[in-house]
């Protein structure tokens, strides 16, 4: 939601107006949104804050962004960042709906002499992601210039599937390990128990993956490999240490990852048994960060 605010403060900064209706899509490994083909703002955007896409065309402003959901449910977050929005400027809500999956929020922000709209539809994916597309404009004009993308745009988001590289044959890996998800932990953060679900990725942050293992698995039969999309190879196999015996696992590593689009791939001797494509946003700006906790798994 930090996001609102920044299309919000965006909108006046000036610039020639287009009026183009065409829209376009983006697409990544978990949502597909339409937004209009509007100049390229991203470059005015502050780093670090999870912007996709921001586009504007003086008039209106079209903002989408995506942040892993950290700890806490969806409906918890939404509110509490609804809260400290309002802290920080004011706000006005006209129209607030808060499902389990998504959300759909309208509102007046007074800037200076100045009133601002803004409409923000919402969901979170499978992957604990939150996704948000934001439509902002000058109040006097916004139900004229900007509403019509509300339906056309930012309310065409949805879920998808991601295409793979190929197959995982699970059967005889589930024998073993059931309940896998992939996730991070917070940058800087040694504890092992602050792993949180995502398939979004800061440069820096660890690439986490945490399951049970059901059944005593042979030393070093689990292993596992980045596949690089761009690239269309696999660019590292390692063996994933620390899973034969039966109990709770957390195994974090720092891949030191250029931005990009990859697949995570867990094999059981040698045969792919799940696949967990992921994003990385940003550079590395320091390699072998928390090398005490390198290939270190958690068990319990």
């Amino acid at each position: 939601m930090v996001v609102c605010l920044i299309a919000g403060a965006m909108l006046f900064t000036a610039m020639p107006v287009f009026a183009l209706d065409k829209l376009v899509v983006f697409k990544d490994i978990n949502i597909q949104v339409s937004y209009p083909d509007w100049p390229d703002i991203m470059n005015t955007m502050p780093p670090g804050v999870g912007i996709e896409k921001a586009v504007s065309n003086g008039d209106c402003s079209f903002i989408l962004s995506a942040v892993p959901l950290d700890n806490g449910t969806f409906r918890n977050f939404v509110n509490r960042v609804i809260k400290e929005q309002a802290k920080q400027m004011n706000v006005k809500l006209t129209s607030k709906v808060i499902t389990g999956t998504f959300y759909d929020i309208a509102s007046t922000i007074k800037i200076g002499n100045q009133s601002v709209r803004q409409y923000v539809h919402g969901l979170i994916t499978p992957a604990n992601v939150i996704y948000q597309a934001t439509i902002t404009g000058a109040a006097e004009n916004f139900n004229k210039v900007c509403l019509p993308y509300v339906k056309t745009s930012i309310k065409s988001i949805k879920n998808i599937k991601p295409k793979l590289s190929e197959p995982a044959i699970p059967k005889d890996f589930r024998k073993y390990i059931y309940n896998l998800n992939i996730g991070s932990k917070p940058v800087g953060e040694n504890n092992l128990n602050k792993f949180f679900r995502t398939n979004i990725l800061e440069a820096n942050a660890a690439l986490c993956l945490k399951g049970k293992v059901i059944k005593t698995i042979p030393e070093g039969a689990v292993s596992y490999s980045i596949y690089s999309v761009g690239n269309s190879a696999n660019i590292r196999e390692e063996l994933m240490p620390g899973l034969s015996k039966k109990g709770n696992f957390t195994n974090c590593s720092m891949e030191n990852l250029p931005a990009g689009q990859y697949e995570y791939k867990i094999l059981m001797d040698g045969v792919v048994g799940a696949i967990y494509p992921f994003i990385v946003r940003g550079e590395v700006v320091q390699k072998n960060i928390e090398t005490d906790i390198i290939g270190e798994t958690l068990l319990r």
